[in-house]
């Protein structure tokens, strides 16, 4: 398909269709696995949004450090983490990251720059900019990155940790994903801001949509 050369060579684009087909394929079997009983814990789809966690975990580097939620299974493959491994976590299986001791997501490893989420996802934000002020005070190279979706940005873990990140101006990405509610609610019922990139410009840093 059409692209612009300067952004993606024909390898990585191939790279990045099979790491966002890998993902839609790995999340439809432990839909069914969790229909069957054999998933342990809930089951967090990433539907329709396979591409934010693929595009934003695909272009970093090595040395940066990732704190994916619980809807960025893509991040985790594509920082090396096997889809073997993901279904034993699911199912809870000694063979599995955390051996049988969590479930889902909630596991990381340093080893590939994945810090593990907590479950009250706006906290993972106060986590990972940690992460980023320890890479600034080490003067090194690198940048922490979280995701966050249009409800969990409204609680005020998100809101002080995006505020120091400012304040203290460390290597820290922030990815809202809007998907229109935060499990049942819908973003009219959560703010009154419909695109939440203003929100970047009361903090006095840059923000995307």
């Amino acid at each position: 398909f059409p692209h612009d050369p300067r952004l993606f060579s024909a390898r990585e684009l191939r790279e990045l269709y099979y790491f966002l087909n890998l993902n839609r394929l790995l999340e439809e079997r432990l839909t069914v696995l969790y229909r069957q009983g054999q998933i342990v814990g809930g089951l967090y789809r990433s539907l329709g949004q396979e591409a934010t966690s693929v595009g934003t975990a695909f272009g970093l580097q090595s040395q940066d450090f990732v704190g994916p939620m619980i809807r960025n299974l893509g991040v985790f493959m594509v920082r090396g983490i096997s889809p073997k491994d993901i279904m034993a976590q699911y199912m809870a299986k000694a063979i599995g990251p955390t051996m049988g001791r969590d479930v889902n997501t909630h596991f990381g490893d340093m080893e590939r720059g994945i810090v593990c989420c907590t479950s009250m996802l706006g906290a993972s934000f106060s986590v990972m900019m940690g992460v980023a002020m320890a890479l600034k005070l080490q003067r090194k190279k690198a940048v922490a990155i979280s995701w966050i979706g249009d409800g969990g940005q409204t609680n005020g873990y998100f809101h002080e940790a995006m505020n120091m990140a400012a304040v203290k101006k460390v290597p820290f990405i922030a990815v809202i994903e809007n998907n229109g509610y935060a499990y049942s609610t819908p973003n009219t019922r959560e703010t009154p801001i419909r695109e939440f990139v203003v929100k970047a410009k009361a903090y006095g840093i840059p923000g995307i949509r």
